[in-house]
């Protein structure tokens, strides 16, 4: 029928003419009536079905739209031993509130027992962490030195990096251990700051030698990097590697576990913790990587039996021969996997003891003005620090909230001098012109400073405190963060799901201890511990009992 029209052309009369001449019969009528009608009707059908399944598909798309907007509810705690007042405290927690944290819980507080303080750390951490119900267990914890770490940049950064750290972690563990069944799933879930010394063990401990080694470059610094210097300068060439316990972030029922394993270690009758809470959590990670490594070892490929381990990265920590390491001798059916891994790039608060001439206080549209430089007794010559690391501000940073998001520009304020450090104009109101603790190698920006350092035997907590950003306004900071409503700390996107971290205390402007009892600012703080070296005297607060 129709294979014998032959269109070839629309607007040709041949093609007119076979039309006319085919709807001049009539059987060939009826059949291609017929047959146009059995087309509208299949069409009709399949564009109801059609639409009828676009219009579902709209509705679950909808529906899961809408659902993906309503975000998920958790807690962000920020945990501090803490057993007295101290001025290093009121650094801690008023750097903490002014960059818009939680409200910490102190641990230990007004604890004068017989239990070493680093002991009680462990202890009292657990104990709190046993307290927080089922409901808890996603919530994030973030457990830090109370008494030498100072917030510098806002908590949607550190609760980000904490993921990104995690991605990381996971991606470099599936690469290594690819060819180990039952390390094919292994997730990272706590993530613990990193040190350049492998104190409190000795080279020849399995925490020490069987851990990752750093992920910074092989030449972060120079061609000198990781060989030991002589004196203050021992470790200032070693990329970090090993664990420090000053920082510590990751999920309740993870930490929970962690510190349950760390109590039943240090109450061992049998073992001696003299690094008391580092030691401690350092063995649990180095059995923890103890183990993953024996597992690889006992499932090498045939390139490997052959000793061609690159380019699939290095052999097994534990297969490298050395007469002298210690061998940890462990049970086939004790749990050693805990997703423990570390920060080795220092995003978080890496410490500064044997790091004193990485970093420095820069404003980053000024890259070439070492703030604190002397204070810091960093060398004359900054010729060996590579500029190009600190062209950029990391994109994290500058799409967090302004510095001065909280507080309203003051146009007089008798605290405020004249200098060019106490000017609060527009200028000063982006993260890009205030100054912030940077390292001169990476140019990365860490969200807390760890002011551990040996230098000038500590002095470097009080000497350094006026270089943070918000030390000249830190009044009307505080205040302001005080007085703000109540809102989320932080909103983080992952995966498509939006989640909320609130603090887990409605209150502001003090603590709350590990007990629940309310502590105000004016208790751990007074005029003889603290000075806003303004010249407004003591801080007020302006709540009803705060």
């Amino acid at each position: 029928m129709w294979e014998n029209i032959q269109y070839t052309s629309l607007n040709g009369s041949r093609f007119g003419q076979q039309f006319r001449d085919a709807f001049t019969n009539k059987r060939r009528t009826r059949l291609g009536v017929a047959a146009i009608f059995l087309v509208l009707i299949i069409g009709f059908a399949w564009t109801r079905n059609d639409l009828r399944d676009r219009a579902r598909d709209g509705y679950r798309n909808a529906v899961g739209a809408w659902k993906g907007t309503t975000p998920k509810r958790s807690q962000f705690h920020i945990y501090l031993p803490a057993t007295e007042p101290h001025t290093h405290l009121c650094y801690s927690t008023l750097s903490a509130r002014v960059n818009g944290y939680p409200t910490p819980t102190l641990g230990n507080w007004g604890y004068q027992g017989k239990i070493d303080g680093k002991s009680v750390k462990i202890i009292g951490f657990s104990d709190w962490l046993n307290g927080l119900d089922n409901t808890h267990d996603d919530d994030l914890v973030l457990l830090i030195d109370a008494y030498d770490i100072w917030f510098q940049l806002r908590p949607e950064v550190m609760i980000n990096r904490y993921y990104d750290m995690i991605d990381a972690a996971n991606s470099r563990a599936r690469k290594r251990y690819k060819n180990v069944p039952e390390l094919r799933n292994v997730e990272t879930k706590v993530i613990f700051s990193a040190q350049k010394e492998w104190w409190p063990y000795e080279p020849w401990d399995p925490p020490t030698y069987v851990v990752p080694y750093s992920t910074l470059p092989s030449d972060f610094y120079g061609p000198d990097t990781d060989t030991v210097g002589i004196g203050e300068a021992t470790w200032q060439k070693i990329r970090a590697r090993w664990l420090n316990s000053g920082t510590i972030i990751g999920p309740v029922k993870d930490l929970r576990d962690i510190f349950a394993r760390a109590r039943k270690l240090l109450m061992d009758p049998k073992a001696k913790y003299p690094g008391m809470d580092q030691q401690v959590v350092a063995q649990i990670f180095g059995e923890q990587e103890y183990v993953r490594e024996a597992k690889l070892a006992s499932h090498p490929t045939i390139p490997q039996r052959l000793g061609f381990w690159w380019p699939e990265g290095e052999p097994p920590r534990v297969s490298v021969p050395d007469f002298h390491r210690t061998v940890y001798n462990l049970s086939a059916t004790a749990r050693y996997e805990y997703g423990m891994s570390l920060d080795y790039t220092g995003l978080l608060a890496p410490p500064t003891v044997s790091a004193e001439d990485d970093a420095v206080w820069l404003r980053h549209n000024d890259t070439s003005t070492f703030l604190g430089a002397d204070v810091l007794g960093l060398p004359a010559d900054h010729s060996h620090y590579p500029p190009s690391t600190r062209t950029h501000l990391a994109q994290d940073i500058l799409r967090s909230r302004p510095p001065f998001a909280d507080v309203r520009k003051q146009k007089s304020s008798s605290s405020r001098s004249s200098s060019s450090d106490r000017d609060s104009d527009s200028k000063s109101l982006h993260w890009m012109t205030v100054p912030l603790f940077t390292n001169l190698y990476s140019g990365i920006v860490p969200t807390m400073i760890h002011q551990n350092t040996h230098r000038y035997k500590g002095r470097l907590r009080d000497d350094t405190w006026n270089q943070m950003w918000f030390y000249p306004y830190a009044r009307d900071l505080f205040t302001a963060a005080v007085t703000a409503p109540d809102e989320p700390v932080a909103v983080t996107r992952r995966g498509g799901e939006t989640r909320e971290w609130w603090s887990a205390y409605p209150e502001k402007g003090g603590v709350k201890t590990a007990e629940g009892l309310w502590v105000p600012w004016s208790r751990i703080c007074n005029t003889t511990l603290f000075d806003f070296h303004d010249g407004q005297g003591e801080w007020i607060s302006p709540q009803k009992g705060g």
